[in-house]
């Protein structure tokens, strides 16, 4: 029988298993009898996992499969396989993987072209396949698959008569005539600083017949002309008065650009094969009017969609490999494709699967993708594939948040990933960051977010404080109210104001707009001003209750008489406060300062829930840098290196702070 495991707390679990020392894989045997595999899975896809468990589990008595539930976020699930695989955790038997994740992976996983027989092998979509090779060896097998898509209102197109776009000119006029901002948008991708980027980006790069990394060569060609072309025509789609796509794309991930679509407030979406299925379920407000389209291009270049899709890997470290493998090998056979597929939609990796009945009549676009899979675009397969990764993210941010042109952004982007990928420079890696200043970018980042949220904070506190020490009716309960924002996770805080700070389904654009104050929703997200500015706002609501605490603190600790006395010498109610009360409270407010600061700059979770550090790398901060330095480009000792340095100066501000306080403590 199939055991669920409850979701994985994930801080707790990354700080646990990297910390923790190599595991023997003999250590906790299962119990006599039975074997036992398991694996980590996103929540939302629990259901269909047991569903292919449960078929593997009654066909082998004995044998149990745990799917260890985990978060939705592609990025969370992946740093909690780094820090299992790290510390040689015997966990997971089976890694589930992204379609990048292999080069990363690869030391740390079984070579399978030994373990599963050539011709079930010969029976997956080629290019997926290859896609989970590195270095001469096969350590990924695709279960299913994604290739990039343009979805269309064919409703709108055909009662304009206007023909579904081929090119990216007829994509412009096409967006931009049937549009009608901000109620209906021409156009929607993903825009956010994060890989969904990249994979838009690669789309319309091949379009104009560029590409990105030649995973043979290790040529680079970020910085010619048709990589310039791709990144200024999406720079096209948002900037001007032509715009046919919103402000606010820019912070758009999947979901936020799936759901202005499905909500009828867009033309055109680029995004995945699991869309359709969403688009006509029932209820939908689009059900009947979506068309599909392979992603338009440019008379230079071919339409393409990049190569997406999840696979398994078996991990060195796991109590049953043979058996892990046995399970991979179910589920790309085609009773294994059609358990995962037939309910979800999703493209299998089986070709075979791609005419069988059952899964044509859940998923119709079967036969459309299975041509596209032919010509996908598949990003490459190469060591520091994370590194190289951000690096074009962060300059792409940086171009469509108008902090550099898309030449200059990509020319930065090409030098730094030639210089990634050069293999007399490997000596030099820990250098590699602070060439193009990220480390002192982040630096200051940090510097400016701790400033301002600790002064905001402090006189919001204090002000606070002063209410609540006063007597009135309710105030234990005031007090206690008062807190909430404080006792909630950050993480839950962080991304309930991400989306109130969202452009077109946020409440902050929504108040605003109906007291009179804006004519036109703002991206808040999706520029560095606002963006950091945002961020201050989400920090000051949750922490400005814990200085309020401790002022709250030094505030009953004043004696009434010698606030009495003050009052009896004549001194008004503002005199009292900055002759009596604000000295005496100097010892309270520098304590709450002190541990404000520190906490303040070595923020991460609502840096990383927010902004991911976007757009452009202008809101990372010293300890998001550091995180990505260790779990993404796996080099522990950088990433503390950049952790220690990065707090030497709150280490240093702290020391000041104490020493020009004490004169005062003692005159106190």
């Amino acid at each position: 029988m199939k055991r669920v495991l409850g979701p994985v707390p994930l801080v707790g679990l990354l700080v646990g298993l990297a910390s923790a020392g190599p595991v023997s894989a003999g250590e906790s045997p299962p119990p006599d009898g039975e074997r036992r595999i398991s694996f980590l899975v996103q929540a939302s896809d629990r259901d269909v996992w047991a569903r292919v468990a449960r078929e593997f589990e009654e066909a082998r008595p004995g044998v149990v499969v745990d799917l260890v539930e985990g978060p939705n976020a592609t990025d969370l699930r992946e740093n909690l396989y780094t820090a299992s695989l790290l510390s040689g955790d015997p966990s997971f038997d089976l890694v589930y993987m992204d379609v990048t994740w292999t080069p990363k992976f690869a030391q740390w996983l079984v070579p399978l072209e030994g373990e599963i027989p050539p011709a079930e092998i010969a029976a997956l979509l080629p290019q997926a396949v290859e896609a989970g090779r590195f270095d001469g060896h096969l350590y990924r097998i695709p279960v299913r698959t994604d290739v990039g898509l343009l979805f269309y209102r064919e409703d709108l197109l055909e009662a304009a008569g206007v023909a579904p776009p081929r090119t990216f000119d007829e994509l412009t006029r096409a967006a931009r005539s049937l549009q009608e901002p901000p109620g209906l948008w021409g156009f929607v991708w993903q825009g956010s600083q994060y890989e969904g980027l990249v994979c838009a980006y690669l789309e319309v790069l091949r379009g104009h017949g560029g590409f990105w990394v030649d995973p043979e060569t290790l040529e680079v060609g970020l910085d010619r002309d048709e990589a310039v072309d791709a990144l200024e025509f999406l720079r096209r789609c948002r900037s001007g008065e032509e715009a046919i796509s919103p402000p606010g794309v820019t912070a758009y991930k999947e979901d936020e650009s799936r759901r202005l679509f499905q909500d009828g407030r867009a033309v055109f979406l680029r995004n995945w094969p699991y869309v359709w299925r969403l688009s006509q379920a029932p209820g939908s407000p689009v059900a009947g009017k979506v068309g599909v389209l392979p992603m338009v291009h440019d008379p230079r270049g071919t339409s393409a969609g990049t190569l997406g899709g999840w696979g398994f890997g078996v991990s060195r470290f796991g109590r049953q490999p043979h058996l892990a493998v046995e399970f991979v090998r179910h589920v790309v056979s085609l009773p294994g494709q059609r358990a995962l597929c037939r309910e979800t939609g999703y493209a299998p990796a089986r070709v075979e699967a791609y005419g069988d009945p059952a899964l044509l009549e859940a998923n119709p676009l079967l036969p459309d993708l299975l041509a596209l899979h032919a010509r996908a675009v598949a990003r490459p397969v190469i060591p520091g594939y994370a590194m190289a990764s951000d690096v074009l993210q962060r300059h792409l941010s940086a171009a469509l948040a108008g902090l550099a042109s898309p030449r200059d952004a990509l020319w930065a982007a090409a030098r730094e990933t030639r210089l990634l990928l050069s293999p007399g420079d490997a000596g030099n890696r820990a250098l590699r960051p602070f060439r193009d200043g990220r480390f002192l970018a982040s630096l200051k980042n940090t510097a400016v977010f701790t400033g301002a949220s600790v002064a905001l904070e402090t006189l919001l506190g204090i002000g606070a404080a002063l209410l609540l020490h006063r007597a009135f009716r309710g105030r234990g309960l005031a007090r206690a109210v008062a807190l909430l924002p404080w006792a909630l996770p950050t993480a839950v805080m962080a991304l309930a104001w991400a989306w109130i700070f969202n452009d077109s389904f946020g409440v902050a654009n929504d108040l605003l707009l109906r007291l009179g104050l804006l004519d036109r929703p703002v991206a808040w997200l999706s520029s560095p001003g606002s963006a950091m500015a945002a961020l201050v706002v989400a920090d000051v609501w949750k922490t400005t209750p814990f200085v309020a605490l401790i002022v709250l603190a030094g505030l009953q600790g004043i004696p009434h008489e010698v606030v009495e006395a003050a009052r009896v010498d004549g001194l008004n109610a503002w005199q009292r406060f900055r002759r009596v009360t604000l000295p005496l409270l100097v010892p309270s407010i520098l304590a709450a300062v002190l541990f404000r600061l520190l906490q303040a700059y070595g923020a991460f979770d609502i840096v990383y829930v927010m902004t991911g550090g976007g757009p452009g790398g202008s809101t990372e901060t010293v300890s998001l840098y550091a995180f990505q330095t260790y779990f993404r480009y796996l080099d522990p000792v950088h990433g503390a290196w950049i952790a220690v340095h990065g707090l030497l100066l709150p280490a240093a501000l702290a020391v000041l702070l104490v020493r020009l306080a004490r004169p005062r403590w003692r005159r106190t």
